[in-house]
């Protein structure tokens, strides 16, 4: 097995010391390395291309209890199209045509809202093809399976692109953040536009990281469920997009309760994560009521966790959010 000091920091190539043993369902034992210069923790070595397109297959978006993926993912489709209505509201006003990227895509539910209520022209893209045969269900959607590179998009091409819950997937998350800067709009100085904004999602990588922690504290390897490969603390987030030149606009986390479980502040059985951990932990899913569907509701629910949000000072959020935008030069 590689080491994590010699494989290198994937963000800054600094020298990286191996903390924490990790075991990635279908996939192996891995070891979680720590940045000394830009504290980014990462997985290595990383797995494969295949081996990622083998994990994120239909079960991981329609798992049974005790499986690698979510139980209900499917079921709550209905959070993703309310987040993606208001998106698509915000951009709208901004501008009454124009082009979104959706990069991870999934099931194109959120992608399907944005487009349903801002008109604008919508790409996804996603490595997983099961995700990609989900998302072919929506209508409208021009859908690219593979990697965000491998689409080929015009430069400047897009006015807004989302990266929800993908950073933390990714073998080369600065390649893909140097593809995402080079179609993303420039701004114009002729026509005074300003240049494109990027919405981003990522789990917090100070609360992820606790339960690997206390499992090397119990001399185990920690079950990684996910494959997350990378782990981006608050302020290493926020200094990596500025050093790669985006101007963060705005960065805060959401997720307490889900936050403080990570952490170990709560106790496990009040836990209601999608995550399924074992079979006796899961919950059947079940339908969303009809009045979950509704504007209202995803109005109701974004509200809800704003008023929960927290600074960068205090990281016991479990998601991390961030706006940017690329700026002139």
């Amino acid at each position: 097995m590689t080491s994590a000091a010699d494989a290198g920091c994937p963000l800054c190539q600094s020298a990286a010391e191996p903390r924490y043993r990790i075991e990635i369902p279908e996939i192996g034992e891995r070891q979680v390395a720590a940045c000394r210069a830009c504290g980014f923790w990462f997985v290595t070595p990383r797995p494969s291309a295949a081996e990622l397109e083998r994990f994120y297959s239909r079960e991981y978006f329609d798992s049974e209890p005790g499986g690698r993926g979510f139980t209900d993912y499917l079921p709550k489709s209905h959070a993703r199209v309310g987040e993606g209505w208001l998106a698509g509201r915000r951009l709208r006003r901004e501008k009454e045509r124009g082009r979104v990227l959706d990069v991870g895509c999934g099931a194109g539910d959120f992608l399907a809202g944005v487009r349903e209520t801002s008109g604008w022209e919508a790409f996804g893209t996603d490595v997983s093809p099961a995700a990609i045969e989900l998302a072919r269900r929506e209508p409208g959607l021009t859908l690219f399976h593979g990697e965000l590179a491998a689409a080929a998009f015009p430069t400047d091409y897009f006015d807004a692109i989302f990266l929800r819950n993908v950073l933390e997937h990714v073998s080369d998350p600065a390649g893909l953040m140097r593809e995402v800067w080079r179609v993303l709009r420039a701004p114009s100085l002729r026509s005074g536009q300003a240049g494109g904004r990027v919405w981003l999602l990522i789990p917090n990588g100070h609360t992820e990281l606790a339960p690997f922690a206390a499992a090397h504290r119990r001399g185990q390897a920690a079950e990684n469920v996910q494959a997350h490969l990378n782990f981006f603390t608050p302020v290493c987030f926020r200094d990596w997009l500025a050093r790669l030149g985006f101007r963060v606009e705005n960065i805060y986390m959401l997720g307490v309760k889900r936050g403080l479980f990570e952490l170990g502040c709560l106790p496990a059985s009040w836990r209601t994560s999608r995550r399924t951990r074992s079979a006796s932990e899961a919950k059947p899913p079940r339908e969303a009521a009809a009045w979950k569907h509704t504007l209202a509701y995803a109005y109701l629910r974004r509200a809800l966790k704003a008023s929960f949000k927290l600074p960068l000072w205090l990281p016991v959020g479990q998601e991390l959010h961030a706006v940017a935008r690329r700026p002139a030069g």
